[in-house]
């Protein structure tokens, strides 16, 4: 069955888009730098300048942001100017006029986003290391039960099973070791050729 939900189709979502484009209208940075409202003025640099040249802009921006009440948001706004000045100009001169790189290491939100990339960085190594471990100890089982099964393991077998990675695999082997009559018909399941 279709989904028959609110602007889902084609027929019904382009007149609403075309609706919002034509109700919609630019805003310019002269609007968007209130003094009363410095959490608008990161906007202010994607916006229409009108007369005003980049840099006036730019700085007129500080100005109204440098008047937020709390240091903290005041360096997030800080943040968030400088990442949507680059997607309109790469102009280190003009993102110097916000604090530049700076100002963007310190800046609380870069160290809230650093800090998530690092938190799922560090759970994706502990996870990786987890697995690691997973496959080491069936490494070992599999040998264990070789070794009480038939008291020898030649090099060669323990360097394959260690060299292994494949937990699956390593599995199959672990049964294989526990059923197979002798070490030369595990060894023809080590090495299926």
């Amino acid at each position: 069955m279709a989904n028959s939900s609110p602007g889902s189709s084609p027929e019904i979502a382009a007149p609403l888009f075309e609706n919002h484009a034509r109700h919609s209208r630019t805003f310019t940075a002269a609007e968007l730098l209130r003094p009363q409202d410095p959490d608008g003025a990161p906007w202010a640099v994607l916006a229409d300048y009108g007369a005003a040249t980049p840099e006036e802009v730019v700085r007129r921006t500080r100005q109204v942001i440098e008047r937020h009440p709390d240091e903290t948001e005041k360096r997030k706004l800080l943040a968030v100017t400088q990442a949507l000045l680059r997607v309109r100009y790469n102009d280190p001169g003009l993102l110097g006029l916000l604090g530049g790189r700076q100002m963007m290491l310190e800046s609380p939100l870069i160290a809230e986003l650093a800090e998530e990339w690092h938190g799922a960085e560090l759970r994706r190594q502990v996870s990786d290391a987890r697995a690691e471990a997973t496959v080491e100890t069936k490494a070992d089982d599999v040998l264990r039960i070789l070794r009480v099964r038939f008291q020898q393991v030649q090099t060669d077998v323990e360097e394959a099973l260690y060299a292994e990675r494949d937990l699956d695999r390593l599995n199959l082997l672990m049964d294989a070791a526990a059923v197979c009559p002798n070490m030369a018909e595990f060894r023809a399941r080590l090495w299926p050729n």
